[in-house]
């Protein structure tokens, strides 16, 4: 068996008992409050027998990308454009593993089981609700205000699906006033909604 063969069949042997479905290169689960949970790889080659291999995980919330872009629903896109991402986790370790072609295939697998049950199942598992989401990206909002204004937007659109609609129109007038330069996707999105 080929070494990514092998770890795809660690994403399956991990995820499907925990009620994960696979779309493409990503695994995702949706749960009953709408949360969706998604664990990811990313294959980059760098010659013919070495390569990058990744493993990425988010949280999204069901509709969001939608509300925000006012666009058809997508459940690939909802995979794709989380809320909370990897990158996020205080206990996120070593980002990619370098397969080069003396790398024993046991250490690629070591690898994926360690970044899927070791780091992403115990982070993903924080979040359950819209509510848990919210109060996560609450508490972190001035870091995203200064570097993800998109992920600021997003935050409201949730906030919308939760019910709160002052919440909502509060960040999103936030992004408008601290934007230097006219935000007219945040202008459109407040527009939209209210």
């Amino acid at each position: 068996m080929s070494p990514l063969q092998s770890c795809k069949n660690e994403f399956g042997i991990i995820l499907k008992p925990l009620g994960y479905k696979q779309q493409g290169k990503s695994w995702y689960s949706l749960n009953e409050n709408g949360v969706i949970k998604t664990i990811s790889y990313k294959i980059s080659s760098v010659a013919a027998d070495e390569f990058l291999f990744s493993i990425n995980y988010n949280i999204s919330f069901n509709r969001v990308h939608q509300l925000v872009n006012n666009r058809p629903y997508d459940l690939r896109r909802n995979l794709e454009i989380g809320l909370i991402k990897s990158s996020l986790n205080p206990l996120r370790q070593k980002k990619s593993f370098d397969f080069l072609p003396n790398t024993p295939i046991s250490r690629l697998i070591e690898y994926t089981h360690h970044r899927i049950a070791d780091e992403a199942i115990p982070f993903l598992s924080k979040f359950e609700t819209g509510e848990q989401i919210a109060l996560f990206l609450e508490e972190n909002l001035e870091k995203f205000m200064k570097s993800d204004t998109i992920l600021v937007l997003n935050l409201a659109a949730l906030h919308i699906l939760l019910g709160n609609k002052v919440r909502a129109a509060e960040l999103a007038k936030k992004v408008i006033a601290e934007s230097k330069v006219p935000f007219v996707f945040a202008e459109d999105f407040l527009d939209r909604i209210f």
